[in-house]
């Protein structure tokens, strides 16, 4: 006879997030959020400082810009450049405000077709390079350890993620042109992709480099983790971005600014104006790896992909437990 009591109800198993085991590669790369890396964050006037001082009283950096931009320059030239010269204020820009700029000058001087595709990627190609060069010397700069000619060897580290960062920046440049081109005749909304685009470019990928430098990850995992920094709530890399790619777009379609006109030959101004502006770009860049070193050790792992099995494998393992 029963008594009126019940066993109480087994214990249900801790329910399973099932979208964490199917989390895709979006969802992968940009969770999780930290509100510790805002904490950690140092101020932009602060970084902005400690990249000025960590590259301007570096020799490599300080004579180096100069050289590179006239390299630079005597290669356009020799291609049949014709101007103007103020195009140059961003060639050592961060992408994909410089691939504004590498796209401009690939198609002007090769045209379409396959030379015009091989010019790009010679230009792409370049661009990882020169980005992984400065990211090497302001990392070991910031680090207080005194910069050498093997900076280039250490910069290899970070090719791999300097070329990822300029292809991807390509990419997002032709697929803002090609939105933008849809919605250019609603209002401002063409404008607002343009730009917005650019400040989301710099603010994801921006730290990339300075992760492939400071830290052994593969690539994949540098750029996720790029992502996750730049997304961590109360971080200020979105503004850091805006401040940096308004100025920058600026500068380079600015009127009556010194070199703006048609031709080679630039004035002293020019040429002052251009090493000055690229000594900002090379700043902002160790400013940039100076944030990201302040927050390495507060930024998430993101979190492991469950095994693989999925609900068969469940049911297959309870009906081997009931016999």
């Amino acid at each position: 006879m029963s008594d009126g009591y019940r066993s109480p109800p087994s214990p249900r198993r801790p329910s399973t997030d099932r979208r964490e085991e199917r989390r895709g590669f979006l969802d992968r790369l940009v969770a999780p959020r930290s509100s510790s890396v805002a904490a950690a964050m140092p101020p932009l006037r602060a970084s902005i400082t400690r990249g000025i001082a960590a590259t301007w009283s570096t020799p490599w950096i300080a004579i180096g810009v100069p050289i590179v931009v006239a390299l630079v320059w005597l290669g356009l030239v020799a291609a049949g450049f014709q101007g103007p010269f103020a195009l140059l204020v961003n060639a050592l820009a961060l992408p994909p405000v410089a691939t504004l700029t590498d796209v401009s000058l690939a198609g002007d001087r090769a045209g379409g077709g396959l030379v015009g595709l091989g010019a790009l990627a010679g230009v792409i190609v370049l661009r990882g390079i020169l980005l992984a060069l400065v990211t090497s010397a302001a990392v070991t700069s910031l680090r207080g350890e005194r910069v050498t000619r093997w900076f280039a060897v250490l910069a290899l580290r970070a090719l791999p993620a300097t070329l990822a960062v300029s292809v991807l920046s390509l990419s997002l440049l032709l697929a803002q042109s090609i939105l933008g081109s849809v919605l250019g005749g609603a209002g401002g909304l063409g404008l607002l992709v343009f730009f917005g685009g650019l400040v989301l470019g710099v603010s994801w990928l921006s730290f990339a480099p300075a992760i492939a430098l400071a830290e052994r990850r593969r690539l994949g995992a540098v750029l996720q983790r790029s992502v996750r920094v730049a997304r961590s709530p109360g971080s200020g890399t979105l503004t850091a971005a805006v401040l940096y790619v308004v100025p920058s777009y600026a500068m380079l379609v600015a009127p009556g600014k010194p070199g703006g006109l048609i031709g080679v030959n630039a004035s002293p101004g020019a040429w002052a104006l251009v090493v000055v502006v690229n000594l900002l770009h090379v700043a902002f860049t160790a400013a940039q790896a100076y944030r990201y070193l302040a927050v390495a050790a507060s930024v998430p792992e993101p979190t492991p992909p469950k095994p693989s099995g999925g609900r068969s494998g469940g049911a297959r393992d309870r009906r081997r437990s009931r016999r």
